[in-house]
């Protein structure tokens, strides 16, 4: 047992409650593992408050070298078939949810593949489950003849009118031959801990509430475990094997407003503690010690003053705006961040996940589009979420700036795309982008995608240390907590709404506006920033992107500080008629 690391308190009452509320069976599908001697496993249910590890319940992860005989089967199986290049993915991935509440636990496991092959300039991908060789191989022979099916066709269609264009090259740049095996440096293994002890570190936050006295509370408590074996080879001669290892968790506190003339759903405010317990590449150890439950307890003291204020209608208009860290990650996930991939710039996810309003790139590299005082950088190494040591073609990860000074730098390449650019782009700044090792699939069989994992806009060192510093010059305006966001197929504007919303005159905070909503254009809004906060202002949300056809979802951590922005347009939700 691992209670004593993290125990604040009894587990008698409360604990009873959080078992009957979860039902926390763990109902699990098993995709066929026939490879282990496991096709038609049926469902699995673990009891929460079992002894033995997660890992005693389910088959054990596949060999690595049956793993990596198996990818070079189907590299062979490709270039014998005619494919000019070809690269594959073989993943084994478990994933474990434990939730409080309604939220409830789960177990999911995928072993799947994915395969793509070059052949007469044009690319095909194939992905799917049970990677046993035959069936990788006849995927192999599948995807070269559609590879060449398409490459006819575009042909045709190329010389068949002047008004079509030609056939677009898909050529896969070159890149450097890699090989070995690394794995995520994790202290515990939250696999080989048992669902009891898992359920222990939830009910350490919420014995929080005993300790934390006021209208707040910690009520939402959700993390999902990620392991996986990955191994890639290429063509080229690359074969890497990974070993991953990350984590989402998800803590949020609730504040409830004081002012006894409004509603229980408009008093509520839920904040997420994502900069306490951020998404990140890590083991067990990082939801254990007191000193993360410090932090929690410290946001929920943090939260009290908010409840205390009156409560009014918002009064639509313009007006000066304080975005906390949270607000301006979800603004950035939304917009800016989706637009740098460079397989929307170039119009290859039109009709999936949209285009780019940083489009096209010979406008948009290097012109000063933003303020000067945003900064935005895709991070790597230490715990940071997504941390691998190649990426899903052979790419070594990279840490690298794509907006400095308000002027876009770089894009999300992969080698693919980066080929085409420079088919299309003649500009030296465009030949010379490079790929960073962003290209990922959630797993092995999805179509890998240019999407970071994690990114950072950057805080002032020397900033404004709280919101009501940054609100101190405001005569007229708004604070925006968090929220939630709908943007356009672009990312050139969108609105945040049910984010808790205070009113600001001549530099204090009056009261709590209620049913509004923020609109905005992306680039008016990020051209209007005119102050950044401090390291004390920065705050981590998890963003939901979507790409790629079939349609894949993706995760991504996004760290921003608070920041004051001129105006922007303050609309109501509600329509009030007289």
């Amino acid at each position: 047992m691992l209670e004593s690391s993290f125990q604040l308190g009894p587990r008698s009452s409360s604990r009873r409650a959080f078992l009957t509320q979860s039902s926390l069976a763990l109902a699990t599908g098993l995709l066929s593992r026939s490879a282990a001697g496991m096709r038609g496993t049926p469902a699995i249910t673990i009891p929460v408050n079992a002894k033995r590890p997660v890992t005693s319940f389910v088959p054990a992860l596949a060999d690595p070298e049956d793993m990596r005989r198996h990818a070079r089967m189907a590299i062979e199986a490709a270039t014998a078939a005619g494919a000019h290049y070809a690269d594959v993915r073989v993943g084994d991935q478990r994933q474990f949810y434990c939730g409080e509440g309604w939220l409830g636990s789960r177990l999911k496991l995928s072993y799947s593949y994915g395969l793509r092959v070059a052949v007469d300039g044009t690319t095909a991908f194939l992905g799917g489950a049970d990677p046993t060789p035959e069936r990788l191989v006849a995927a192999a022979r599948s995807a070269v003849a559609s590879a060449r099916g398409l490459a006819k066709i575009r042909k045709n269609i190329g010389s068949s009118s002047a008004a079509h264009a030609p056939a677009v090259s898909r050529a896969i740049a070159p890149a450097p031959v890699v090989t070995g095996e690394w794995c995520t440096p994790i202290e515990i293994d939250p696999f080989a801990v048992s669902p009891d002890d898992h359920v222990a570190a939830l009910m350490g936050f919420q014995s929080l509430n005993d300790m934390v006295r006021g209208p707040v509370a910690c009520g939402l408590v959700l993390v999902q475990w990620t392991a996986e074996t990955r191994v890639f080879a290429s063509s080229e001669g690359s074969l890497i094997t990974q070993h991953l290892a990350h984590v989402l968790p998800e803590i949020g506190i609730a504040g409830f407003s004081q002012d006894p003339s409004i509603g229980k759903n408009d008093a509520i405010m839920v904040y997420s503690l994502n900069t306490v317990l951020p998404p990140s590449s890590a083991g067990f150890e990082c939801v254990l010690g007191i000193a993360l439950r410090e932090q929690v307890a410290q946001a929920m003291d943090d939260l009290l003053p908010w409840t205390a204020y009156r409560t009014a209608p918002v009064d639509v208009g313009r007006k000066a705006l304080v975005l906390d860290g949270a607000a301006f990650g979800t603004v950035l996930g939304a917009t800016v961040i989706p637009a740098l991939a460079l397989d929307r710039v170039l119009g290859e996810e039109q009709d999936v996940s949209g285009t780019s309003f940083l489009a096209p790139p010979e406008s948009v590299l290097g012109q000063p589009l933003f303020a000067p005082t945003l900064n935005v950088s895709v991070v790597t190494g230490g715990t940071h979420y997504g941390r691998r040591q190649w990426d899903d073609e052979g790419i070594p990860q990279r840490a690298f700036p794509v907006i400095e000074r308000g002027a876009v730098v770089d894009y999300f390449a992969s080698r693919a795309t980066v080929s085409t650019l420079r088919d299309q782009f003649s500009l030296p700044s465009l030949q010379s982008l490079q790929p960073h090792g962003v290209l990922h699939a959630t797993t092995a069989g999805g179509i890998p995608r240019p999407m970071p994992s994690a990114c950072v806009a950057a805080s002032a060192p020397n900033g404004p240390s709280s919101l009501l510093e940054l609100a101190a010059t405001i005569k007229d305006g708004i604070i925006v907590r968090g929220g939630a966001i709908s943007g356009d197929q672009q990312g050139a504007g969108g609105a945040l709404f049910n984010a808790p919303m205070f009113e600001i005159q001549n530099g204090k905070v009056t009261r709590r506006l209620l049913y509004g909503q923020l609109e905005f254009s992306t680039k008016a809004l990020l051209k209007g920033i005119t102050a950044v906060g401090g390291p004390g202002t920065v705050n981590t949300t998890t963003n939901f992107l979507f790409a790629g056809a079939p349609v894949t979802m993706m995760h991504q951590a996004v760290t921003a500080p608070a920041v004051h922005i001129r105006d922007g347009n303050l609309t109501s939700t509600t329509l009030r008629f007289s």
